[in-house]
């Protein structure tokens, strides 16, 4: 007799906590980095079994709509999630064997488009292996703005921290050679292994409003700061001028 399934993703309707269906896994769904722009896509959900009664009777024309495409982990529960606007089905085909198991092709919007680097990142997520400080160094500039894509939906998942301030963050200029490992490194200070705290100066703007954990006044204690500007160029004057005008302490070592 086959073992229990491990549904790696589901999707749900925008305005609902309903899963219309499980997926075992997905193809076409993460894509290069260099194709990451916002744009409308096809991908496939493979081993899907529908979890939403009658679906598979329904109008597919413009159906399911708004979605998100849920990153569920072992113990079934979501850990992030991508959304999907617009979507329909486009073609439907059984697999074999007796589980009933059918493949989707969904077409939606992507906003947002899920990179290759990602996947294996989600699927470290969802199987709890624990996460160490300064993972991300040893990755790669693109691995490491996808690193940030998943701390960041994870964040925008979660519950949610208290906000505090008056609180002294070193930062270690050293390890940081462009704006992606300052992100990593400050995401983690503030919020410890695999945090997020802005993967850009916009998002480091809406984070310093409130919500991720620290709000200013806090200091921040940039050591090595030369070297980290030498490196950064423009992305390190406009990371301090904003610090400096949301009144961020900046100490430059």
């Amino acid at each position: 007799m086959s073992g229990p399934l491990f549904w790696r993703f589901a999707v749900v309707e925008e305005e609902g906590d309903e899963r219309l269906f499980s997926a075992l896994g997905v193809s076409d769904f993460f894509v290069a980095h260099e194709a990451r722009k916002a744009a409308w896509r096809e991908f496939w959900l493979l081993g899907c079994a529908a979890t939403s009664d009658g679906w598979e009777k329904r109008n597919l024309v413009g159906w399911p709509g708004n979605i998100e495409v849920v990153i569920i982990d072992r113990l079934s529960r979501s850990i992030g999630s991508y959304y999907v606007g617009g979507s329909s089905i486009k073609g439907i085909r059984r697999q074999g064997g007796d589980r009933a198991l059918v493949d989707i092709r969904l077409s939606g919007f992507f906003h947002r488009v899920p990179t290759v680097g990602a996947e294996g990142l989600w699927e470290d997520r969802r199987q709890g292996v624990p996460l160490e400080v300064a993972e991300w160094k040893v990755l790669s500039e693109i691995d490491r703005i996808a690193w940030l894509e998943v701390a960041r939906i994870m964040a925008s998942s979660s519950q949610g921290v208290d906000d505090l301030s008056g609180k002294t963050f070193v930062l270690d200029g050293e390890v940081i050679a462009d704006s992606s490992s300052f992100y990593c490194a400050f995401g983690e200070l503030v919020n410890g292994p695999a945090g997020y705290f802005g993967s850009d100066v916009n998002s480091l703007a809406d984070c310093l409003s409130g919500g991720f954990g620290v709000v200013p006044p806090f200091t921040v204690a940039w050591k090595a700061s030369s070297h980290s500007a030498t490196l950064m160029g423009d992305d390190f004057d406009e990371i301090t001028a904003l610090f400096t005008e949301r009144g961020v302490n900046l100490i430059l070592e």
